[in-house]
């Protein structure tokens, strides 16, 4: 793991020498693939050791950093989030450098990735009830208000109404 000296460098790191920083970028991308190509030792390491004997190691902070960290993790390699206006039409929303929005088709890499996703999400909703907050509110919890997609969901939203609207009223819909 990082010492306090490489997590204080790491930290500071916009403060360093671009060749210095470079080097450095180097050293700790190295560590962080190491770490994570020994994580395949955790799915050996918890399918194995009895319930009992995990219960007394795990704690539920672990668990919160490992999903953390796959949110960043997915974040950094640019997953994107599949939706559809239609319902029949699979579309990615992005903005393009003007910030613009506009409407791709996801790649072949795309819908690999969304299918490994929803493996994970119909197995994550043993432990929660994703339509619950809408339904009942949990004791001191308020959902965000603003999420990392917000931008682009806000307008999937207003464009499937719109689709929704028009066709509803017999017109074509743009």
């Amino acid at each position: 793991m990082l010492t306090t000296i490489q997590k204080k460098k790491l930290i500071l790191r916009d403060r360093e020498a671009p060749a210095e920083r470079a080097k450095y970028d180097y050293i700790i991308g190295n560590k962080l693939k190491n770490i994570l190509d020994d994580l395949a030792d955790i799915d050996v390491i918890l399918t194995r050791l009895p319930k009992h004997k995990l219960q007394k190691v795990i704690t539920d902070k672990h668990i919160s950093i490992l999903l953390r960290a796959t949110e960043i993790m997915m974040l950094k390699m640019d997953y994107r989030k599949i939706d559809s206006i239609d319902d029949e039409n699979l579309i990615i929303v992005q903005e393009d450098e003007d910030q613009k929005l506009q409407f791709i088709p996801p790649t072949q890499k795309d819908l690999q990735r969304a299918k490994t996703l929803y493996g994970h999400l119909y197995k994550l909703e043993r432990f929660v009830e994703p339509d619950l907050l809408g339904r009942v509110s949990i004791p001191n919890y308020e959902k965000p208000i603003h999420f990392a997609g917000g931008m682009n969901d806000a307008a999937i939203h207003q464009l499937r109404s719109q689709f929704q609207e028009a066709k509803a009223k017999g017109a074509e819909p743009k």
